[in-house]
């Protein structure tokens, strides 16, 4: 199942108080940006947040499931689940 354009829509209104962020339709989904920097993909209406070494320790305080995508990628990246609809 496609990301639905509702489900970006709910994300953006929750994320704004960030600021400037937006979504970009990428591969059936959608990307997430602030200023221009993508940390969040939209697939099959779940939220995946791009982790890193500056903000995974909060993330695995939190016990929040990992995604590995190195073999996806080719190259040493984790993502972490975030947000799921709920209706």
């Amino acid at each position: 199942m496609p990301a639905s354009k509702e489900f970006l829509e709910l994300v953006l209104e929750k994320l704004a108080p960030l600021g400037a962020v937006t979504g970009r339709s990428m591969f059936g989904g959608f990307g997430v940006f602030h200023e221009g920097e993508m940390f969040g993909l939209i697939s099959n209406d779940v939220l995946y947040l791009k982790a890193d070494d500056s903000n995974r320790e909060d993330y695995v305080k939190t016990r929040q499931p990992a995604i590995q995508t190195d073999a996806l990628l080719g190259r040493s990246c984790r993502c972490l689940r975030g947000h799921r609809r709920t209706h």
